[in-house]
C-alpha cells in the first residue's frame, strides 16, 4: 500500500511538471508536403532557367538553358517545352519550343532546352516565360509547369 501510494505522488508529480528539453522548438513541426501524392504519377517541374552570359549585351547572341526535374515517383513520358521572351511592353520578341522523347527517371534532371543564338537589339528589361507540357501522360502537379525570370540587355 505504502509503494503504491509512493508511485501515485510521483506520477503526479511527473505530470504536474513540464520535462520537455528547453531546446524543443514549441508547436508542430513543418512537414514536407511536395512529395505527397494520392497516386504513383511523374511529376516535371521547371528546375532552372539559366541566362549566359548573366547581362547580355544588346545585339550580340546569348545562351539560354531550361532544365527541368521529375520530382514524382514514376518515370515521365515525352513532354515539350515553349520558351518565350517578351520585351518590357509584353510583346514575344522570341518564341522557340522542342519535343523531348526521352523521359525523366524519378528524381533525375535534364536538359531541356538550349540555345546560343537569342539576339535582342535593344537594352532593356526582358522575362523569359517557360511552358511545359506533358504528352502522353497526366502530371500530378501542373502549377510547377510554368516558370519565369526576368533579366537585363545592356
Amino acid at each position: 500500500m505504502l509503494i503504491g501510494l509512493l508511485l501515485l505522488v510521483v506520477s503526479v508529480w511527473f505530470a504536474a511538471n513540464d520535462y520537455r528539453m528547453s531546446g524543443s522548438p514549441g508547436g508542430d513541426l513543418p512537414r514536407e508536403t511536395s512529395w505527397a501524392r494520392s497516386a504513383p504519377m511523374p511529376d516535371v517541374m521547371v528546375s532552372a532557367i539559366e541566362i549566359v552570359p548573366l547581362v547580355p549585351v544588346a545585339g550580340k547572341p546569348f545562351g539560354l538553358h531550361v532544365f527541368c526535374q521529375n520530382i514524382g515517383i514514376v518515370p515521365t513520358g515525352t513532354y515539350a517545352v515553349t520558351v518565350t521572351v517578351r520585351n518590357s511592353g509584353g510583346d514575344a520578341v522570341y518564341r522557340n519550343g522542342v519535343a523531348h522523347n526521352r523521359m525523366l527517371e524519378p528524381g533525375q534532371t535534364g536538359a531541356a532546352f538550349a540555345t546560343k543564338e537569342i539576339r535582342l537589339e535593344r537594352p532593356g528589361r526582358y522575362e523569359v516565360s517557360v511552358q511545359v507540357s506533358p504528352e502522353g501522360f497526366e502530371d500530378s502537379s501542373a502549377e510547377n509547369n510554368r516558370a519565369s525570370r526576368t533579366f537585363d540587355v545592356r
